[in-house]
């Protein structure tokens, strides 16, 4: 076990490093994504196209959820092409194969608590009131990212089969990111949808980001205990077909 952990944080490093290696900007990256989007989304739909933010400040308010969703867009798909992008290793070191996908995770861990930092600048600037709600975050971190590993495992399995999964997962998390409530508020969502629409995880999730950061309240409990029940299921099957595939992972990369 010790030997695995010591592997890990020696991937998670490398992953980090060489992601920002010749890089001139280097750990800026982190945050000029959020940030950029940030500004678009502010132009757009709080300029332009009104959206009801329920008297926050548009720009606080979807960058409370931009933060944890550049990190569930980014983590997946280094997660997704882990396996194919270690063929080297995998086909010549005996080596847990899950450790791939997890380090690629924790390594875009990184930019999330760098831009995180960027969330607790605008919540002075914007005169946030703090409260107790806000240790909520832990958890809600924790979750969103059991369920980024749990798709990663999942998907860098299918994706050593099937090459297709690389270029139709942006497609899919960009149908997901307007599938969440980030650039809007949840109570838009017309009540006849909603039963569907709470069935995404990351609607429970982001819902508690902005609920915790911004709004200094709790999350909505029920999204979130449905989006904890999605993500163990999600979890399971993840981890289930990585375990019964892994055995042929250096034969078909």
């Amino acid at each position: 076990m010790t030997h695995k952990f010591e592997l890990l944080i020696a991937f998670v490093r490398r992953d980090f490093q060489v992601r920002y290696s010749q890089s001139i900007v280097g750990l800026g990256w982190a945050i000029a994504q959020p940030l950029c989007l940030m500004f678009v989304f502010s132009l757009v739909f709080g300029k332009f196209v009104k959206v009801d933010t329920e008297g926050i400040p548009y720009p606080i308010f979807v960058y409370s959820c931009l933060v944890p969703w550049s990190f569930f867009g980014s983590a997946l798909g280094r997660g997704t092409a882990s396996i194919v992008v270690e063929s080297n290793i995998i086909k010549k070191v005996a080596v847990s194969r899950i450790l791939f996908p997890v380090a690629a995770v924790l390594a875009s861990f990184v930019d999330f608590l760098i831009a995180g930092l960027i969330m607790v600048v605008m919540m002075i600037y914007y005169h946030v009131t703090w409260s107790p709600w806000v240790l909520m975050v832990f958890p809600l971190t924790t979750l969103l990212m059991l369920l980024t590993i749990g798709l990663s495992l999942f998907l860098c399995s299918i994706n050593a089969y099937f090459r297709d999964i690389h270029f139709g997962l942006p497609l899919a998390t960009q149908i997901l990111f307007y599938a969440s409530p980030i650039v809007y508020a949840v109570n838009v969502v017309p009540d006849n949808l909603r039963w569907a629409y709470d069935l995404n995880p990351m609607a429970g999730m982001m819902v508690g980001f902005r609920n915790v950061l911004v709004k200094g309240m709790a999350p909505d409990w029920e999204l979130l205990g449905i989006a904890t029940v999605v993500t163990l299921v999600v979890c399971f099957i993840g981890y289930g077909v990585f375990r019964r595939l892994e055995g042929n992972f250096a034969d078909i990369i």
